[in-house]
């Protein structure tokens, strides 16, 4: 395992629940007032996951809007609460968005753990989160979600207290093992498979982590839909060349029961067709502690998936070729 893993990912890992604790105490740090109607977030990839994750969480409380790309929307305005995240804070299409928000006097909050992004927040004085020092963006997703929800309860936007993060924390530590187990077996059953991962739409954060994982710790093909608009398309897809493929379903019994039953029905389409599949029912007290608990044991999945290929799960080399041909 260590001549495989170099960056001792597996040992970064084994202290996750510390980032659900540090992620709330840095959130609370960001002095912020103000009343907000919507919530936009820029950032591409592993930095935006924090915000992803949020978007789930408050699902039709508060409009939440992901902006992956350079320009932020025509729509935002005084109302609207701005947070732009950039783990490297060298993000082209991130700084472009910081640039935009700047220019047009927005209420931003900035998470970096540093670069050109940190260098400006700092410039501008604008409210600024620290994410402590990971083996890569998609590892800091914990956070970068906490210190988001703090900020929010602060603000007045959320309920959310320090027993409650600190319980989500001390549930992780002692499903751990639980967790590593579950994923090393299902890791197992995926070599040489494409995962395709669905969920609810509750469950869309929990699913896309999913695929990123196999993505950047495995470097392999994977993928991700949401139901039911899966049903809508997808769904067809199975009917040709689906036996290589390994459909895992993340459900959450918060779902909407006609979800369920949807997922239960695809299910079983495609056993009938010889393609495996995987449904997994996510633990937790509450709906936010099932969903940390899902990506968690995605997490550990892909992990030891990676090990199976006999491949590093940390770098991210051909997205780092990639950046530099852009140069």
């Amino acid at each position: 395992m260590e001549n495989i893993d170099k960056s001792n990912m597996g040992g970064f890992l084994d202290r996750f629940q510390e980032q659900i604790v540090e992620g709330y105490k840095i959130g609370s740090k960001v002095d912020l007032q103000g009343r907000f109607d919507n919530i936009v977030i820029c950032g591409m990839g592993g930095s935006a996951l924090g915000g992803r994750i949020l978007k789930s969480y408050l699902g039709n409380k508060i409009p939440v809007v992901i902006v992956d790309d350079y320009t932020i929307p025509n729509f935002v305005n005084s109302k609207s609460l701005v947070f732009v995240s950039s783990y490297s804070g060298n993000t082209e299409e991130t700084l472009e968005c910081y640039k935009q928000a700047m220019e047009k006097k927005l209420n931003v909050v900035v998470f970096s753990n540093g670069g050109k992004l940190a260098e400006l927040a700092t410039q501008n004085k604008t409210p600024f989160v620290k994410i402590p020092t990971c083996p890569q963006p998609r590892l800091s997703y914990g956070y970068q979600f906490f210190s988001m929800l703090k900020i929010l309860d602060n603000l007045g936007m959320v309920k959310v207290n320090k027993q409650e993060i600190d319980n989500i924390a001390v549930f992780i530590g002692i499903q751990k093992e639980k967790i590593k187990s579950r994923a090393n077996e299902l890791a197992k059953r995926l070599v040489g498979k494409i995962p395709a991962v669905y969920g609810s739409k509750n469950m869309e954060a929990a699913a896309y982590k999913w695929k990123i994982n196999f993505n950047e710790n495995c470097k392999c093909p994977a993928f991700y839909n949401i139901f039911p608009e899966h049903n809508h398309n997808e769904l067809n897809g199975l009917l040709k060349n689906g036996g290589n493929l390994h459909l895992i379903f993340l459900k959450n019994k918060d779902d909407n029961p006609r979800v369920r039953k949807r997922m239960d029905i695809v299910k079983k389409i495609a056993e009938e067709s010889k393609i495996d599949t995987t449904a997994l029912e996510a633990e937790g007290n509450g709906f936010l502690e099932r969903v940390i608990w899902t990506i968690y044991l995605g997490d550990w999945t892909s992990y030891f998936l990676a090990l199976e290929y006999g491949m590093d799960p940390t770098p991210v080399e051909l997205v780092e070729k990639f950046k530099k041909l852009l140069d």
